[in-house]
């Protein structure tokens, strides 16, 4: 990245002869590599609807058919073990799940509210639901079983 930004200061040496800050330019020069690499290396997102390696969706599992067959203490052991994990999650990924999954919010609102970037509560949203879809799917399985 360096060599870019020495090598774009070289080929645009008549040019750099009418700036006054030589070096405000190539910090604004070497920002934007950084930026564009980045944009480059752009995690990409994950649907609570979008099915992992296996098959099973975050939305499948929570909508489970069987929870109406269960009975009031299975029902309560599974709602608690949902909730236990969501608060298992570390606090921005937590906050971004409920805002955008249980709340609604769209995750331009939510940046608005904290001044993240779009693309940071993605990522949070992103990790939470696989550590949820992990957890929820060990608890899935144990059910099956009974």
């Amino acid at each position: 990245m360096l060599q870019d930004v020495f090598l774009q200061a070289l080929t645009h040496l008549n040019v750099l002869e009418a700036v006054d800050n030589m070096t405000a330019w190539l910090y604004t020069v070497t920002k934007n590599r950084i930026i564009d690499w980045y944009r480059k290396r752009r995690i990409p997102t994950l649907s609570i609807h979008q099915p992992d390696e296996n098959g099973n969706d975050l939305q499948d599992i929570l909508a489970d058919e069987s929870f109406d067959e269960w009975d009031d203490s299975t029902r309560k052991m599974v709602y608690e073990a949902i909730i236990e994990n969501i608060d298992e999650l570390g606090e921005k990924q937590k906050q971004v799940f409920i805002r955008q999954v249980i709340d609604g919010m769209t995750f331009r609102e939510i940046a608005e509210e904290t001044g993240e970037s779009i693309n940071t509560l993605i990522a949070r949203k992103r990790y939470a639901v696989q550590f949820l879809r992990h957890r929820l799917k060990e608890i899935k399985e144990l059910l099956k079983d009974n």
